[in-house]
This record gives C-alpha cells, structure tokens and sequence, in this order.
C-alpha cells in the first residue's frame, strides 16, 4: 500500500514539474537571452551615461555588530552589510519573455 502511495506521489510530482517546462514558441532560452543581451553591453559605461542624467544609486546599510571602543585612540569594530541597488535600462529586452504552461 505505501509502496502505491509513493508511487502516485512521485507520479504527481514529475507530470507537475514536466509540465511546467514547456515553452511557448517564438520565446528565447535564458542563454539565448542572455548572449543577446550582453552582445552590446559594455560594462564600463555608467548605466545612465546613454541618457546624459546621473545615475540614482540607493545605498542601504545595516549594522550587524558594534564591537569594542579604544577611547585612547579611537578605534573601533563594525561588522556591517552594504547594500547598493540602481537601474540599468541597458539590460531590459525587447525580446519576448518564456511563458510556462502546465
């Protein structure tokens, strides 16, 4: 009996995760995708140097730990994580995006 539930299950699961493979046609693989998109990218430019406008870069930071204080010289320990996010139009494509059907 947990031989045939296991065997239904496994059944299930691998029907589910074929069917949500299929591509549609006329849409592009992820590499495909991506040798079209990096073909003119040059990743020395600014991402707004194309537009003539500054860049917008939001930075985030967040403190892990604050450690010891030398008050006689005025060193001290931070354990921090840095985060900066900004838009780049150059990576947006033109070229239709994979549906998925089950």
């Amino acid at each position: 009996m947990h031989r045939l539930l296991a065997g239904c299950l496994l059944a299930c699961c691998l029907q589910m995760g074929l069917g949500n493979h299929r591509r549609l046609n006329g849409a592009l693989d992820d590499p495909e995708q991506l040798d079209d998109l990096l073909r003119t990218y040059d990743r020395r430019a600014l991402p707004s140097t194309h537009l003539g406008t500054p860049t917008k870069v939001a930075c985030e930071i967040y403190i892990r730990s604050f450690g010891s204080i030398n008050p006689a010289t005025m060193d001290y320990e931070v354990d921090l994580y840095l985060r900066q996010t900004w838009q780049d139009d150059r990576l947006t494509s033109s070229k239709r995006v994979p549906t998925f059907r089950s």
